[in-house]
């Protein structure tokens, strides 16, 4: 079982940031009468799931009343039929059903359409909860019909001191150098800062640790250049982003940026058509060009298509 598995927050008390949202989430559980369907939102690895995974106890859920389903792979119309099936079906082995949809906003619009009157009228027995990255894309008749929680990225103090708390689990030590990159890498989300940590307590020197951090937080910087590259940005950012980026390697950009507009190709999002045509433009290796040709297969990567 990996780290992040291992310690996962098994109670609202337990989670660590979002505090207005676990307030009110508390708050909501004490009242006799509640909605029943929910959409919590915001960056990966922030806490949506987990959090859904603990309403669903909180509301009276047992193990085998719970469904989990994934918008990526759960997406079409005869999926959205099947929670439909569920909704209206008694629970078997507690007070509820509760129903997560991750990565809700990758629904198809006519599984979406389709979810539209359970979400309105859902059965007293049933609760759904719609986890989102990008809440904006579901349609807004969805959004209307959901009661909202935002998560955010953990700020850098709370980071910091649900570090400390791991680690004193583990009854590991971290050199600072190697605790505070790890802080940074981590960009405020638990489930990255456990991945990380779970290598890095592997490693047996402090070198060792900090070439980890430096290879993250390159690969890091060129998943955000590939972000911004896929939602049109200008040049002008694009460029400001190279400015920052920690030493620059033009191959290994470009062979980074590949790598992440294959996972993108393969996901068959409606950026699939972008990522094919940014992956056409630099198809080419930097050997003879170099940093200069780097540039000018972005500047490409940013001109209308």
């Amino acid at each position: 079982m990996s780290l992040y598995q291992d310690i996962r927050p098994q109670t609202l008390d337990e989670l660590f940031g979002n505090k207005e949202t676990v307030k009110s989430l508390k708050k909501l559980l004490k009242q006799p009468e509640r909605p029943h369907t929910y959409l919590f939102t915001g960056e990966r690895g922030t806490g949506k799931t987990t959090t859904a995974r603990i309403m669903a106890r909180e509301l009276g859920c047992s193990d085998i009343d719970l469904e989990e389903l994934n918008g990526s792979d759960n997406r079409g119309i005869d999926d959205a039929r099947h929670s439909i099936m569920l909704a209206h079906t008694a629970p078997m082995g507690g007070k509820c059903r509760v129903i997560i949809w991750d990565e809700a906003h990758k629904l198809t619009n006519e599984a979406m359409n389709a979810l539209l009157k359970v979400l309105e009228d859902t059965p007293k027995t049933t609760y759904f909860i719609l986890c989102s990255t990008d809440s904006d894309k579901l349609l807004k008749t969805v959004r209307s019909r959901c009661t909202t929680y935002k998560f955010e990225l953990l700020k850098e103090e709370i980071m910091q001191e649900f570090l400390e708390t791991v680690l004193s689990y583990l009854d590991k030590n971290l050199p600072d150098k190697v605790f505070f990159g790890l802080i940074d890498c981590s960009d405020g989300s638990p489930r990255d800062a456990l991945v990380l940590l779970e290598q890095l307590v592997l490693l047996d020197t402090e070198d060792e640790q900090v070439k980890l951090l430096k290879k993250t937080q390159v690969e890091h910087e060129t998943i955000e250049v590939g972000r911004l590259l896929l939602k049109k940005v200008s040049w002008r950012n694009i460029a400001e982003i190279y400015k920052g980026l920690s030493d620059v390697d033009p191959e290994n950009l470009r062979r980074c940026l590949l790598g992440y507009m294959k996972t993108v190709l393969l996901s068959g999002s409606d950026r699939s058509i972008l990522a094919r045509d940014i992956i056409e433009i630099l198809e080419k290796n930097t050997f003879d060009g170099g940093e200069a040709q780097l540039l000018r297969m972005l500047f490409d990567c940013t001109k209308e298509r």
